[in-house]
């Protein structure tokens, strides 16, 4: 169980990393003039994801907890 634990967190810490690198570069990309509007697209999309995903991973990791 504690190893469920453990994996839950790492995935959960890497997934809000990711998050916060991702609105980094978002805020780049919104404030550079030369960013089409098709990569600031991208990115937005990419940004989604990624709060989607720490969104998850955090939940279960919640779970695990709960549970151990």
């Amino acid at each position: 169980l504690h190893d469920q634990v453990e994996k839950a967190k790492k995935a959960y810490h890497l997934a809000a990393r990711t998050l916060e690198q991702t609105k980094g570069q978002l805020d780049i990309y919104e404030r550079d003039a030369m960013t089409t509007s098709d990569a600031l697209k991208k990115m937005k999309d990419k940004l989604s994801k990624a709060e989607t995903e720490c969104d998850k991973t955090r939940d279960k990791y919640r779970d695990r907890l709960a549970r151990g």
